[in-house]
């Protein structure tokens, strides 16, 4: 682990350890190497020492598994990765890398199974084609994929090389804030129509949009999400994305296997209301731990609700409006009985109520099922002395 204020001095000496066999015991340890975490400062004079040591990797540290880097990196460096055949986890942090054929060329790492890439940047010159040595069986061994860009174009052009592959985690972040880029929601549509039809398997899906601006994709483009049924874990987080009742019971409808789901990003009024959560506690039953904002003034009378077993732990209302703690609580714990946590951004003295009175509402439900046990003893034994006279 190099970590920190890394001299330029310190890295000429790791370079020489690398592409020097000065003693058996030196080329032995570096042989064996199965992880590496390099994170110099941010000084642009210790990057092309850093480059000189990736280029040597391949052949002083041949069983190199897992790789971290934090370092921009330069052409000649990028073409190193590749030879790591024995690489299995590999994470590059503030890369610059404007050369999409480096991630063609990582396809062919036969026991990669997890690649995080942050820093994908406009293309200098015009992209690498796809060759056939590439796309016949990319990223076999894949099955966890993280990559931030400034731009949602760029997932589409990266994920060319696939057809239909079995990654089970997928995680895509917009780096840039929104511009006034008129495709923008047509690039996030290609990008989930590709999603799904290419990870059909998804078990895990999170993708963060622009950091803020007045316009979003509507939540129409996510509806192709509806024909992937394995996701257990989903969090979508866009600025100014509504989404209503209809939506969210369609998503319900379609993952039953949820056990995490976070929509984040609605300004303003939500147009979904707590009639939304119902359908969550009723479809999917492994459901743990919810986050959406929705109208909570907007309340159906309690009698109308039905008796639910859900098993959800943690409810984070985001900046969900609200009125009254009392009805709200009721109708939560209606339909969340096993709710312990109840989060809100706003940090709004009415949604702290509704913890509380959760938690009494349970307290309560305890003593009674304690006075109930006590009922149903006494009426045991009393029948049994009724018997023996």
């Amino acid at each position: 682990i190099l970590d920190g204020s890394v001299t330029e001095q310190d890295w000429e000496k790791f370079d020489s350890l690398l592409t020097t066999h000065a003693t058996p015991e030196i080329l032995s340890l570096a042989a064996k190497s199965a992880e590496l975490r390099i994170v110099p400062d941010s000084s642009e004079e210790i990057f092309p020492t850093v480059w000189t040591c990736l280029e040597a990797l391949p052949e002083t540290s041949p069983g190199l598994r897992k790789l971290l880097l934090q370092t921009r990196l330069s052409q000649a460096s990028l073409k190193s990765f590749s030879r790591l055949s024995h690489l299995q986890s590999l994470s590059l942090f503030n890369s610059g890398i404007r050369d999409f054929s480096f991630f063609y060329s990582l396809s062919t790492l036969e026991h990669l199974e997890s690649l995080t890439i942050s820093g994908f940047e406009e293309p200098a010159s015009v992209v690498t084609p796809l060759t056939g040595t590439w796309t016949t069986r990319p990223y076999p061994a894949l099955r966890k994929l993280e990559i931030t860009s400034d731009n949602p174009s760029k997932f589409s052009i990266l994920f060319k090389i696939f057809k239909h592959h079995p990654l089970q985690r997928l995680e895509l972040r917009h780096s840039r804030s929104l511009s006034a880029e008129s495709d923008l929601p047509s690039a996030w549509s290609q990008v989930i129509h590709d999603i799904s039809s290419k990870f059909l398997t998804l078990k895990s899906l999170s993708i963060f949009g622009p950091i803020n601006g007045p316009s979003t994709p509507s939540f129409g483009i996510f509806e192709p999400l509806v024909d992937m049924h394995e996701f257990e874990s989903v969090h979508l987080d866009f600025p100014c994305l509504l989404f209503s009742n209809d939506d969210l019971h369609k998503l319900a409808s379609a993952w039953p296997g949820l056990v995490t789901l976070r929509m984040a990003g609605s300004s303003g009024t939500p147009n979904a209301t707590i009639e939304a959560l119902e359908v969550f506690a009723v479809l999917c039953p492994k459901l743990h731990g919810l986050s959406l904002p929705f109208d909570a003034r907007q309340l159906p009378s309690v009698n109308d609700l039905p008796v639910s077993f859900s098993k959800l732990k943690t409810l984070d209302a985001q900046d969900s409006p609200i009125d009254s703690a009392l009805s709200v609580a009721r109708h939560l714990d209606r339909i969340f009985p096993n709710l312990k946590t109840i989060q809100s951004t706003l940090n709004d003295r009415i949604w702290s109520e509704v913890g509380d009175l959760l938690k009494t509402f349970k307290a309560v439900r305890m003593d009674q099922k304690v006075r109930d046990f006590e009922v149903m003893k006494r009426a045991r034994s009393a029948r049994r002395i009724s018997t023996m006279e």
